[in-house]
């Protein structure tokens, strides 16, 4: 009986005899017999899935229909079929309930089930066992190598101690000693765990990675499951190596390590770079093909290959983005540049704190564009999403030193504290952080990724926040001081506004640019990002020019005109100058 006709019956069946503990290891079993030819088509996957979650559905911890349940997904791998992207993501999540339903059985559990294309190893350790790493993993049965030879139980295994350096690895996992730190296990407990090895990709696709350009799997798929808990913030890492599909290829390419995200995609999954770091393999001058990949937690593993050009790889910007960013910096480089050069606004302390500004905002828009994507180099990926994350709280800081500065002009040792203040903040902000977890720093982009919750609002958010509130409520007691009329103290107005203007700026550069590096934003988000970097890069120019205009015509207006005796006032730099009211002639 051909497949088609074997599954209609079977669904026929079910629609007046609904599966049951009783019954679910024979519809299983008929449902792994169904699948065991190749005349099947990808419509009848949907179909499948649909009978698969019936199974699982009745939450059996017999082996026997665990095994059925392998069978299944094992046949529609052995046929070469990916089929929809919902279905194969439900066939991977279907497969995993039906290995914990397995373990949630009163006895101990030690099952290996090995298929062409995938096998499993289901069982139960001592705590003991865990004092020591535990190695999984698929390897060659000879030196010829071949990726594409069937997985068997002799090649599939979990590694005796002292047993890993005679095994030539197509995929392996090593699970670190301190696993379960952070578990509910005690002395005497037996630990559930799973391993699972996936000889294609074929389950783990999206509509992205179908594209004639996107990303494909160039490795088997590795995962490890401790049932019941949820693995992840590791102290130590998870260590994947994997040998690539594509070994002996020319062609250029960016190996990622990943995982499978199933909260992707509105939960069709999709693959995610997030706190997984490509330690050693083609990227990183290692040519024998062996990659290996750092995870703090426990999922699906494999390499993604994105076959695009090195030109490609350096940005993932549209070009107006580009020409947007590149005007601000232009603007920085310019205007800090004349204020460095002219000597009447140099000397000026309030050049100096606005050349700190600057110099933050034109790091951080520099890193911003040419190191916010470079994950293909992990190295230069984890530095810049450090120096992304040092600027941006530098440029806060520089911002709430303005203030504070229009506040007590005449403050003693005033830049000796700012520098300090504003330059080491972030450093101690920053540098204990790319100590204690540089991974945090790589991911689909070169900053902390919002997956890590806690390390992105305690790291990032907060000092942020708090610094942008201070900054609002010192300019607020500024404007309440300031004295009145449009001629009284001018500059300190000037300066005001010109901070006023720089944060209000920026802080919505940072909020539109986001959604570009994410690339959750449409065409909108990167018009209006340009617009603000065209108004930002104006701004600053502007501002020099008032600067300067208002210098060098208050000078021109007094040896014009006729000045009454001169009155003593405070600079905004603190030092004495005399204010000189001009007679009309």
């Amino acid at each position: 009986m051909e497949t088609d006709e074997a599954l209609d019956t079977i669904v026929k069946h079910l629609e007046d005899n609904p599966v049951t503990s009783e019954n679910v290891t024979s519809i299983s079993k008929d449902v792994a017999d169904a699948t065991s030819t190749d005349t099947f088509g990808e419509d009848d996957l949907v179909q499948i899935a649909t009978v698969l979650e019936s199974i699982v559905g009745v939450n059996s911890s017999s082996p026997e229909v665990t095994r059925n349940v392998i069978h299944i997904v094992n046949n529609l791998l052995d046929s070469g079929i990916g089929g929809s992207d919902d279905a194969s993501a439900e066939l991977v999540q279907l497969l995993e309930t039906q290995l914990t339903n397995l373990h949630s059985g009163e006895d101990d559990v030690d099952l290996t089930e090995v298929g062409q294309s995938m096998a499993v190893i289901a069982k139960s350790f001592n705590l003991t066992d865990f004092e020591t790493p535990i190695v999984f993993g698929s390897f060659f049965s000879s030196d010829e190598k071949d990726m594409e030879e069937s997985l068997t139980e002799e090649t599939t295994l979990i590694l005796e101690e002292g047993e890993e350096a005679s095994k030539d690895v197509k995929a392996k996992i090593t699970l670190p000693s301190t696993l379960l730190q952070n578990t509910k296990y005690i002395d005497n407990d037996t630990v559930p765990v799973t391993f699972i090895v996936y000889r294609t990709g074929e389950l783990f696709h999206t509509t992205k990675s179908q594209e004639e350009e996107g990303p494909t799997v160039d490795s088997l798929v590795i995962s490890a499951k401790v049932e019941g808990e949820v693995i992840r913030d590791l102290e130590e890492p998870v260590v994947t190596q994997f040998n690539l599909l594509s070994k002996g290829s020319q062609t250029k390419r960016a190996t990622r390590c990943v995982f499978w995200d199933f909260s992707r995609l509105d939960g069709r999954g999709d693959w995610s770079t997030e706190r997984c770091n490509l330690v050693s393999g083609s990227e990183t001058g290692n040519n024998n093909g062996l990659v290996e990949c750092h995870c703090n937690h426990l999922t699906n593993f494999a390499v993604l290959l994105d076959d695009q050009s090195s030109e490609e790889e350096i940005t993932k910007f549209d070009v107006l983005d580009i020409v947007g960013c590149s005007l601000t910096i232009t603007s920085l480089v310019a205007t800090t540049i004349a204020y460095l050069l002219l000597s009447k606004l140099r000397v000026r302390r309030s050049t100096h704190v606005l050349v700190n500004l600057y110099i933050a905002i034109l790091g951080l828009g520099l890193f911003f564009l040419f190191g916010i994507f470079r994950t293909d180099w992990p190295e230069l990926c984890r530095y810049s999403g450090a120096f992304i994350h040092l600027f941006c709280l530098a440029s806060a800081t520089w911002i709430t030193a303005g203030a504070v500065h229009l506040h007590f002009p005449d403050g003693k040792w005033f830049m000796t504290k700012a520098m300090i203040a504003a330059w080491g903040l972030p450093l101690v902000v920053v540098v204990p952080s790319l100590a204690v977890k540089p991974e945090s720093y790589v991911g689909d982009y070169c900053f902390p990724e919002v997956g890590t919750a806690a390390f992105y609002t305690a790291v990032c958010a907060l000092p942020a926040v708090l610094i942008l509130c201070i900054y609002l409520l010192v300019l607020t007691l500024v404007a309440y001081q300031m004295p009145k009329g449009p001629h009284k103290n001018y500059d300190r107005r000037l300066q005001t506004t010109r901070f006023f203007t720089t944060a209000l700026l920026l802080a919505v550069l940072m909020v539109l640019g986001w959604p570009l590096v994410v690339r959750e934003t449409d065409t909108i988000f990167g018009i209006l990002f340009f617009a603000s970097n065209v108004l930002f890069a104006v701004s600053v120019v502007l501002f020099f020019c008032v600067d300067c205009y208002w210098n060098s015509g208050a000078s021109k207006t007094e040896r014009a005109g006729k000045a009454t005796p001169p009155s003593r006032s405070v600079s905004m730099d603190g030092s004495e100058s005399h204010e000189m009211a001009v007679v009309r002639s």
